[in-house]
């Protein structure tokens, strides 16, 4: 029990850590990132709630891991909550998180299949690929090669 609440603990210490790359709006500048930041920053640790109170009796063991696992969460969620209000008031400024987005790839691009092109190219390359080979392997190279054209297309 104590490692699974150690993992759950663990994770939500990290996803409240989480920082993210953002994007300017239309106009905006790495100096009003500075700024802005700065006022969301500012603006996260003023509306995130922090402190409590907890109360806990019985043994003295019992007391010090309730009140030290109570601070623990705590802890936790005024991170997670802080970051959060940091995002909303980012994105709230106009910024964009841009995380994910992929570099772009210089040269041609591939083509992008619709699903119905795609069962299409891929039912003509399953064809091909069985006229031109006879084993497994063979038609595995044949069929990949194929789909790799009909994408150079």
């Amino acid at each position: 029990m104590k490692t699974i609440t150690l993992a759950v603990a663990a994770s939500l210490l990290l996803a409240g850590c989480v920082t993210h790359t953002w994007a300017p709006p239309p106009g905006g500048t790495d100096v009003t990132f500075d700024q802005q930041s700065a006022q969301c920053r500012l603006f996260a640790r003023g509306i995130t709630p922090s402190g409590g109170f907890v109360a806990a009796s019985g043994k003295p063991a019992f007391v010090g891991a309730f009140v030290g696992g109570a601070l623990i969460g705590s802890a936790i969620g005024t991170a997670v909550a802080t970051q959060n209000n940091f995002n909303d008031c980012m994105s709230a400024s106009g910024w964009q998180i841009v995380d994910h987005q992929a570099p772009a790839l210089s040269g041609p691009q591939p083509r992008v299949f619709g699903t119905a092109a795609w069962d299409v190219a891929a039912a003509n390359c399953k064809e091909e690929a069985h006229q031109s080979s006879g084993e497994e392997q063979t038609f595995a190279n044949e069929f990949d090669k194929c789909m790799k054209q009909m994408n150079a297309r």
